[in-house]
């Protein structure tokens, strides 16, 4: 990453390694979140991950202030909160 430009390649690199403490790494590196780049997450994530794998990155991603965000829209790509009522109450 040089200066404000986004490495979207690093994010899809992490997801693709199913790795979530690269994802994050990558992810937080970029000091403003634009819409642009939610929309490409969330279109690297839901080509990356399965629908449980999502569910349960986003439990983690909601624990900390800088990923609550995508976390909760993480959570909209699949609407796996049906099965997981019992977890997110």
């Amino acid at each position: 990453m040089i200066g404000n430009t986004i490495d979207i390649n690093a994010i899809e690199k992490s997801l693709s390694r199913k790795s979530l403490d690269e994802f994050v790494g990558e992810w937080t590196k970029t000091r403003e979140h634009y819409a642009r780049f939610y929309v490409d997450t969330l279109r690297l994530v839901k080509k990356n991950l399965g629908e449980e794998e999502i569910f349960e990155w986003a439990k983690h991603l909601a624990l900390k202030k800088k990923t609550r965000g995508l976390a909760c829209l993480m959570l909209a790509l699949g609407n796996p909160g049906l099965r997981h009522e019992e977890e997110i109450h």
